[in-house]
């Protein structure tokens, strides 16, 4: 029973939290043009607009795939990276400036780059995914085995 109440309880904080950035949100839209920052009412009637249109759907199915398939290249991609480096101390020591200037450059770099690089289309989102994934990954993997005992 302690559990459950503890349970509830967390879930009032945050519902309490979600109704106080919507009260800030709606605050700060008295003060700023409706452009920069949307009444709340603003943003619900658009999104009700948008769920009602049909291409709403085709593009949220776009975006998904994206996400998924850049995750997925960047689990398979940044697991043998760091596979490869938790085993060669040789190859972390290669690849760990790559993986320090990856993770340091902003996402909206690799957009840009991408879009120059690949055009429209799939690509840029999914290459973008990866370049922020891919360290994550290959760090993480790295010192999992790192950390196994011998």
């Amino acid at each position: 029973m302690k559990k459950f109440i503890t349970m509830f309880a967390n879930s009032i904080y945050k519902a309490l939290g979600i109704v106080a950035l919507l009260i800030m949100w709606e605050g700060l839209s008295f003060f700023f043009p409706h452009v920069i920052v949307p009444s709340v009412e603003e943003i619900f009637s658009s999104l009700q607009v948008m769920v009602v249109a049909s291409s709403f759907w085709g593009h949220l199915y776009h975006t998904v795939f994206r996400v998924f398939v850049g995750f997925g290249f960047s689990l398979i991609t940044g697991g043998i990276l760091g596979m490869l480096a938790g085993f060669s101390k040789r190859f972390y020591d290669l690849i760990k400036p790559v993986i320090v200037v990856t993770e340091n450059a902003p996402p909206v770099l690799w957009v840009i780059l991408a879009v120059i690089w690949f055009g429209l289309g799939d690509a840029p989102p999914v290459f973008a995914i990866m370049s922020v994934d891919i360290p994550i990954v290959t760090v993480n993997v790295a010192q999992g085995i790192k950390s196994i005992d011998p």
